[in-house]
């Protein structure tokens, strides 16, 4: 055999052992997700939460407001019927959900981080105040 021929042969065995290596997984050790990956992840949480939910006749959809520096944000949403609207306070003082005329929405007064939930089961219209602070005003909108 001449040198060529066993050098050749030594990288033919280092490249194929360094390729087994390389496609052989440690089920031990897991990859870690990148930043990408972490953020997808994150965004499908939030289109889960808001994301229509159909198995038959059930259908269940979620929005979120804020209640925040004296305002509801965003002040009018429209949602489809069968809604659950759920109102965070952000604010350090307590705050209500109370429509303007009828009691289709009567929430109770809710401190900093505690939240009010509501389902919107009819079309229609839906303004609400906050019953402490008359000049916060929103509205809901139902299809």
């Amino acid at each position: 055999m001449n040198k060529n021929t066993v050098i050749i042969g030594v990288i033919a065995v280092i490249v194929v052992v360094g390729g087994l290596m390389l496609t052989r997984q440690n089920p031990a050790v897991e990859p870690k997700p990148s930043v990408e990956e972490k953020n997808n992840e994150v965004m499908e949480k939030k289109a889960t939460a808001s994301m229509e939910k159909t198995d038959g006749a059930m259908m269940t959809k979620e929005t979120a407001i804020t209640i925040e520096n004296f305002a509801f944000s965003p002040a009018t949403i429209t949602v489809k019927k069968g809604t659950k609207v759920t109102w965070t306070n952000q604010d350090s003082v307590k705050h209500t959900v109370t429509s303007d005329t009828g009691s289709e929405i009567s929430g109770p007064l809710i401190g900093k981080g505690e939240t009010f939930s509501y389902v919107f089961d009819t079309v229609g219209s839906f303004s609400y105040h906050c019953q402490p602070h008359p000049n916060m005003k929103a509205n809901v909108i139902v299809e």
